[in-house]
């Protein structure tokens, strides 16, 4: 290993309802559509550019099946974003 950890960021812009594999160390998810966002049953995101982000520590992998669901008409529009990384380098 040369010390330097090899990450790569990803963004998944989702537009019906799905589920979602993190399998990262950070993810953000940004409601950029007209109608509320709910996450795992349990977590809302308003319209207007509403963000939630969960980053974990050094040496942890966040391995959580997120399932998204847009609540009402509107515009869907949820993007997702994952900083994922490669330990092997």
């Amino acid at each position: 290993m040369n010390g330097l950890i090899d990450a790569r960021t990803d963004m998944l812009l989702v537009v019906e309802n799905k589920q979602v594999e993190s399998n990262c160390i950070s993810i953000g998810f940004r409601n950029q559509g007209t109608t509320n966002v709910i996450i795992n049953d349990s977590l809302v995101l308003v319209p207007g550019d509403k963000t939630f982000s969960i980053n974990q520590d050094e040496g942890y992998i966040d391995r959580t099946l997120y399932n998204i669901k847009f609540d009402g008409a509107g515009i869907k529009s949820l993007l997702i974003v994952r900083v994922n990384v490669n330990l092997e380098c």
